[in-house]
Order: structure tokens, then sequence, then C-alpha cells
């Protein structure tokens, strides 16, 4: 290389090139990556590896990290559900209790029963919106948080209706499925109102 020549480097690739006398107010292409390149605004070589260290993909959180992140939506959902279950089941047995003209005797059980399905709707629904919003999560994956709290809550409530009030007319898979095809519907609905399009 002659002492009139010019080394530049590639401000995307870093690549060098040699520019021959005469050319250095020229502007071309780089022939690695086809970024284009002048003498003049040629980077220096120290600010050309800030930006290569910064266009680096940063690792990916540790497991206990992405544990971290999931706990405060979870959390959330859990309470934000038990709300919603609350006011389900609330709005179930006095809608029960209204339409008791026959003026048969009410008990703790027959109420409950008949909260039931407001407790698992309020719950499913609550927990879910909390959750997909939360995490911004897509109508996809919205469906599959949905069918799993629909299935777990349709377990439990299941149980509790088999234990507190009576054998449920029901088999636990009938519920199970229901319950689940049920919150992957509502998932999939929440994640196309407020969460992330797919």
């Amino acid at each position: 290389m002659s002492p009139t020549q010019k080394v530049i480097e590639c401000g995307i690739c870093g690549h060098e090139m040699v520019i021959p006398p005469g050319y250095e107010n020229a502007t071309g292409h780089c022939p690695i990556c086809g970024g284009v390149v002048s003498a003049s605004s040629s980077p220096p070589a120290s600010r050309l590896d800030k930006t290569m260290r910064s266009a680096r993909p940063k690792p990916k959180p540790a497991y206990s990290e992405q544990l971290k992140q999931l706990t405060g939506p979870v959390l959330h959902g859990l309470i934000i559900g038990a709300i919603g279950a609350l006011v389900g089941g609330m709005i179930m047995a006095v809608l029960t209790i209204l339409r008791n003209r026959g003026g048969e005797r009410m008990t703790f059980a027959s109420i409950l029963a008949s909260a039931d399905p407001g407790i698992l709707a309020g719950f499913v629904m609550c927990s879910s919106w909390a959750v997909i919003r939360r995490l911004a999560l897509s109508p996809i994956t919205g469906a599959a948080v949905g069918a799993s709290v629909g299935l777990i809550m349709g377990l439990l409530t299941h149980v509790l209706e088999s234990v507190l009030v009576a054998p449920s007319d029901m088999p636990l898979l009938g519920t199970a499925t229901i319950a689940s095809v049920g919150g992957a519907v509502v998932g999939y609905i929440i994640g196309a109102k407020v969460g992330a399009p797919d």
C-alpha cells in the first residue's frame, strides 16, 4: 500500500477497504455487506466496535429470571380471578334466590350448587384477562392460558361441589372438557382484544 492510499472501514460490517488516490470524496458500496461507504464518513474503529457490540443480540434471561417475570402476572391473575369468582358466584346465588318464588327452603348447599357456574366463569374470565393483559399475549397464547385456567378451575369446582353439596350430574372428564374449551374461547377473545397481535 502506498502512503497516498487511505484505508477505511465499513460502518456496518467493519470490512477494511483501500481508497485509491483521487477517490477520497467518492461514495461507494462495501463489497462484503453492500453498505454505503465513503472516506469522509468512515467511522473510527472505536465507534465501529461500539456499534457492532450494541447490535449483538442480548443473551436470554436465565430460567430463574423468566420465572420471576411470570410470578407477578400469575399472582395478579389469582387475585383478580378470586374477585371475579366471588362476584360471579354472588350474582348466580342472588338469581337463584330471586327465582325461588315457590317458597322452597334454600340451603347453603343448594345456593352453593347454583353459584358454582358463576364462580367458574368469573374466575376464568377475570384471571385470564389479568394474565393476558399483563403479559400482552397473542390470541393463540391467550387461548392456551384460558384453557389451562378453565381446566384447573373446572376440576376444582367439580371436586368442591361433589364434597360440599352432592355428587355432580356430569362426570369429571365432561366438566374438565367443557371448562377448558370455554376457557380457550374466552382466552382467545381476550387475547384478540387486549393482548398482542399474532
